[in-house]
């Protein structure tokens, strides 16, 4: 018997030992059986045979490719004395309950949902534990089902075989029967979303994809495309595609199709994870985006400008243009004049995705490389928005113009205490995410939040919740169905339980502050630690120190040999004298001053900030 064995469904059976030709029922303690190692796979659509009486045997050729054999109240009388998967002390029926034989050497799948023991023609024997599978070729001959387990109550077994080859032939059919999905120039939508398609049972990929079964080891049949123009074409799902030509030639779900009707498998490499369903999103990269129509929200003129939007429901099994997970965009956006900056995702409560498209440009065949929300610059038009969350139904995005420096507006103005919009003087607890308000706010400076913030916003706990107390204000940073993270005063972001957050009122009291510490000379420490009234000297700081290493490079190049290069021999007393030239050349001495000057106004902004803290009780009553 031949092993043939896949990435998935990899099985190896260990040598079984006949003792004087008797079968397994007879094998005397410390024998072996032949163990598989894989695991259940769903079963597919299958016939169900009646059992067949003692002594007959089931020709699997007069049956159909799929077949289950079923038993009930099995007593079970013999005992099983071996090892491996079958334990010492199992029992086993005195008769099999199934016999079934092909006439020629036949690859099977034997999946069985009960114990059992199964008998070759040769008397060596396979365990297969519940839910356990074979995937082999059979030799022609007889083969015999026990069932095992303990005598002490009646079993039932349930076995089902299916005939690889005829499986697959069977999937070609049902796909030969199947209306094709058919891809014209002139769709309506681009990208389109197909129905939910029904997908069949896996079968093995060799008899399906024989020129290309490195693709996979299993499949499932899931539908045919016509290609009716030749194009560049795409195609997404959730599930992984094999496309086939019908020369039989894989393809990758996305590529230059001649016109012709094309075959799509899904990939069903683990059992556990087949589908039932696959939704498919197909573009047509050669022409620009084409959506339903809808009404287009203005973007604000006044920049930088947040702006509220519709989120769609995630869609399981959908996924759109550049990994959208909604098959149609949510809502349309219109720049009135091209920007310098981008367009972002700012917030939404719970997990939201998001993609924004333009819907101007052709083709798309570069677009998911250069979305809205990576661009330093979007020319004027509309956009499409896809935007998906299992929680929210709407989401703040941003418009942030270029710096002047070339950095975007979100680099240049960190710590702003910009609002999206007015804050009420009411606002429902889970609604008070920092983000939904203060979307460039930077969190790692609070001193300015915490003062300025409007009482509305802040709330504490109704019990201790370690390190928080109750009456000691905080701001939300994120709410959950179960913990929250808030902000502290301190600049530390602590989770709580949902249940314990409440409304600031009473006594407010403020936790000691721990004094400044800034133990390293990295730029980016400073940087985040400082306040948004000192961001702008940080960004031109950073900009002189660019320029004196572009300078300090130069010179070097210039005048040591091995300066940038390797393998080759430095005189330190040199390499020290150039690098002294060079750094009085390029003024490294007003880079240092600048620098010591830039941490001192940090440290001492931010104290002075933390020493008004002490009227923030006062204000919150």
């Amino acid at each position: 018997m031949r092993l043939l064995l896949s990435s998935a469904l990899a099985l190896f059976v260990s040598g079984c030992v006949t003792v004087n030709g008797k079968s397994l029922l007879s094998m005397l303690p410390g024998s072996s059986a032949e163990t598989p190692q894989g695991s259940g796979a769903r079963p597919g659509p299958s016939t169900t045979a009646s059992p067949n009486a003692p002594g007959e045997v089931v020709a699997l050729e007069a049956q159909p490719f799929d077949v289950t054999f079923t038993r009930e109240d099995v007593q079970l009388t013999r005992p099983l004395n071996t090892v491996g998967s079958c334990q010492l002390g199992s029992e086993v029926s005195a008769e099999p309950t199934v016999r079934f034989s092909v006439a020629k050497a036949t690859r099977l799948r034997v999946r069985t949902t009960t114990p059992i023991v199964l008998q070759r023609p040769d008397l060596r024997s396979y365990c297969l534990d519940h839910g356990e599978f074979l995937e082999l070729e059979f030799a022609a001959g007889t083969y015999a089902v026990f069932p095992k387990g303990s005598s002490a109550h009646p079993v039932g077994t349930s076995v089902q075989v299916t005939q690889l080859e005829r499986a697959a032939e069977a999937a070609k059919a049902t796909l030969a029967a199947t209306a094709p999905v058919v891809l014209d120039g002139a769709l309506p939508e681009n990208p389109f979303t197909t129905p939910a398609l029904p997908v069949g049972p896996s079968v093995d990929a060799k008899g399906l994809l024989s020129a290309c079964t490195q693709s996979a080891s299993r499949v499932q049949p899931v539908t045919r495309l016509e290609v009716k123009t030749r194009s560049t074409w795409a195609l997404e799902s959730d599930a992984r595609l094999v496309v086939q030509r019908a020369d039989g030639t894989c393809l990758e779900p996305k590529g230059d199709w001649a016109p012709g009707v094309y075959s799509v498998f899904a990939v069903a490499n683990d059992p556990k994870k087949e589908v039932t369903a696959v939704t498919l999103t197909v573009a047509n990269l050669e022409r620009r985006l084409a959506v339903a129509e809808q009404q287009a929200i203005s973007a604000p003129d006044a920049l930088p400008a947040v702006f509220q939007v519709p989120v769609a429901p995630t869609v399981n099994g959908v996924r759109s243009l550049c990994g959208a997970t909604t098959p149609r965009p949510t809502a349309i956006v219109e720049l009135k004049k091209p920007l310098a900056g981008t367009l972002r995702f700012v917030h939404a409560q719970g997990a939201t995705q998001f993609v924004a498209l333009p819907l101007n440009e052709v083709p798309l065949n570069k677009l998911c490389d250069g979305t809205a929300s990576m661009r330093d610059t979007l020319p004027a038009g509309r956009y499409a928005l896809f935007l998906s969350s299992a929680a929210a139904k709407t989401a703040w995005v941003a418009l942030e113009p270029r710096a002047k420096n070339g950095s975007s507006w979100d680099d240049a103005w960190k710590s702003s205490l910009r609002t999206s919009r007015e804050v009420p003087a009411s606002v429902p607890l889970a609604e008070r995410e920092l983000l939904a308000w203060y979307p460039w706010y930077d969190l790692a400076v609070p001193e300015s939040l915490f003062l300025s913030a409007p009482k509305s916003l802040f709330l504490t706990v109704n019990a201790d919740a370690s390190p928080v107390s109750v009456g000691e204000p905080v701001l939300l940073v994120k709410y959950g169905a179960e913990f929250s993270t808030v902000l502290r005063v301190t600049a530390e972001q602590v989770s709580v339980r949902t249940e314990r957050l409440a409304d600031l009122s009473g006594k407010v009291t403020l936790p000691a502050i721990p004094e400044l510490g800034f133990d390293d000379n990295r730029l980016e420490t400073w940087e985040a630690r400082a306040p948004a009234t000192l961001k702008p000297r940080v960004l031109a700081w950073r900009a002189m120190q660019s320029k004196h290493s572009g300078c300090f490079d130069q010179y070097m190049r210039q005048h040591d040999p091995s300066w940038g290069k390797q393998n080759y021999i430095i005189i330190v007393s040199q390499r020290k004298a150039h690098e002294a030239a060079a750094e009085k050349k390029c003024n490294s001495a007003a880079l240092d001053a600048a620098w010591k000057t830039l941490k001192a106004d940090i440290v001492a902004e931010r104290k002075a900030q933390r020493a008004k803290l002490s009227s923030l009780p006062a204000r919150l009553k």
